[in-house]
């Protein structure tokens, strides 16, 4: 029996896909592929990157993880604003634990202004809202990320912590370690300035990467704007982003494929921007810090966190195409089956795909490579036998290339293999004539008939002698008759 490879990566229809390997080769399960070669690490070759204008950045695949781009990305900056990804990520996570809901009624306590100035409650930070109002987390939600409200930021800890903010800030720097940031702090919840907090463009990417997880969020920050209605203590309120990426009517800036996230920040701070442009429903995150202003014409200052980040996704586009590596759907090998009814294989597939961003122009013919563990074919282990049902896994296969591996991506039967109840038969007839009880058996009843042979012929000599003596004793006994005289 052999197992057949089908091309992963060849667009040849699979049944003229050629070639079978023998069952010993087919047991190293190793195989190499032409495939795409996926987008490298900043560090590595492709398209010439831009400068940006700005202190640190980072373009990331938040499906693979891979790093396209990326600019002092390392560097601890103050990422102001920011913060309140974190704060609204952890709102929608309580909210999928069933610990809060977005429909929350949330009344603002004093406790939730201890830390926010009468001076940031009068300027831009804030939406106004009222110790004693009541709104709906989904609310609070809104103003925290597209109006930058501090306050809103506070309340939702509050009701999410039991009233104990610091213990939420605690969370947020908890839960940015189990996302692998390496460099974040955040001292508050809202990202005003002081307690040293900072973070670096990776670790905010990491942050988004898990943020555009959930719809229920992404929706929120992309909104351009929404309209909060009244409250026991405000009439409606109409928010606009402060995200000018997404907003058609600031042209200047304006990049048609950005989905959300969010922006922050001042001129003597700097200006800082997490963005995302959703490419078939994968998210490429892109992080802009320590921007500033610059002159523009008609006598303009444009704000360089929106034009960096609109010049990394030009620059990605125009370079890079997003590409399944790893196909969900296409057949990767045939895998050998016994007892099948009319089959003796089955196809195998991935159960989940991989697409990458790659460079356009790419030669297909890249040495990339991949393996396959297909586990009936391990040594020692029981060939697979029917039946066999659709989506039943089958083995393994990982994708590697440059020292990195992908995967590995479980292969499942592509459709059933009905057992034959006839190969049943005669293969319970082999394995009852392979069983060691049998061979000896026959062992038995071969000694049993040969001591029969040899008893038989044993008693037939006796009985033979036996009866030539008696004949001979007869003989010597008879007597000859007189003959009568007449």
């Amino acid at each position: 029996m052999r197992m057949r490879f089908l091309p992963v990566f060849d667009k040849t229809p699979p049944e003229k896909a050629g070639g079978f390997l023998s069952r010993a080769l087919a047991a190293l399960l190793v195989f190499a592929l032409p495939l795409y070669a996926p987008a490298l690490a900043a560090g590595g070759d492709g398209p010439e990157k831009p400068e940006l204008e700005a202190e640190a950045a980072i373009l990331l695949d938040s499906g693979s993880g891979d790093v396209i781009f990326e600019q002092n990305a390392d560097e601890p900056l103050y990422a102001g604003g920011l913060a309140a990804v974190m704060t609204a990520l952890l709102a929608v996570e309580a909210a999928d634990r069933g610990e809060a809901s977005l429909t929350d009624k949330i009344t603002a306590a004093s406790d939730c202004y201890f830390d926010i100035s009468a001076a940031v409650l009068a300027g831009e930070r804030t939406k106004a809202i009222a110790v004693g109002e009541e709104l709906s987390l989904e609310d609070l939600l809104c103003c925290a990320l597209l109006g930058s409200s501090a306050e809103a930021c506070n309340i939702i800890a509050w009701h999410l912590s039991g009233g104990d903010i610091p213990a939420f800030i605690d969370e947020m720097n908890s839960r940015a370690r189990e996302l692998g940031c390496s460099d974040t702090v955040f001292a508050n919840t809202h990202g005003l300035p002081g307690g040293g907090q900072h973070s670096t463009a990776r670790d905010l990417a990491l942050i988004a990467r898990e943020a555009v997880k959930h719809p229920e969020l992404m929706e929120i920050c992309d909104a351009v704007s929404v309209e909060i209605g009244a409250t026991n203590l405000s009439d409606i309120r109409y928010i606009s982003s402060d995200n000018y990426l997404i907003r058609p009517d600031y042209p200047r800036y304006y990049y048609s494929r950005a989905c959300g996230i969010k922006s922050a920040g001042t001129e003597s701070l700097g200006y800082g921007l997490i963005s995302s442009a959703s490419v078939e429903g994968n998210y490429v995150i892109a992080v802009v810090l320590g921007a500033r202003l610059a002159a523009a014409d008609g006598g303009y200052y444009d704000i360089q966190s929106f034009v960096q980040a609109r010049k990394l996704f030009d620059w990605l586009f125009a370079n890079y195409e997003y590409t399944e590596i790893v196909s969900p759907i296409k057949p990767v090998a045939e895998v050998p089956v016994e007892l099948g009814l009319g089959a003796d294989s089955v196809a195998v597939r991935p159960e989940k795909g991989c697409s990458m961003f790659v460079p356009k122009g790419l030669d297909l013919e890249g040495a990339l490579s991949a393996s396959m563990d297909i586990y009936s074919l391990r040594e020692g282990a029981e060939p697979l036998k029917a039946p066999v049902r659709a989506g039943a896994a089958l083995g393994e296969m990982t994708v590697s290339y440059g020292g990195r591996t992908l995967g590995p991506f479980k292969l499942v039967a592509v459709t059933d293999v009905e057992a034959s109840k006839y190969e049943a038969l005669k293969n319970a007839a082999r394995e009852l004539l392979a069983a060691p009880w049998v061979g000896l058996a026959f062992r038995v009843l071969l000694l049993a008939a040969a001591l029969y042979v040899v008893l038989a012929v044993r008693y037939n000599i006796v009985r033979a002698r036996r009866r030539r003596a008696f004949e001979e004793r007869n003989e010597s006994a008879v007597t000859t008759l007189p003959t009568k005289k007449r």
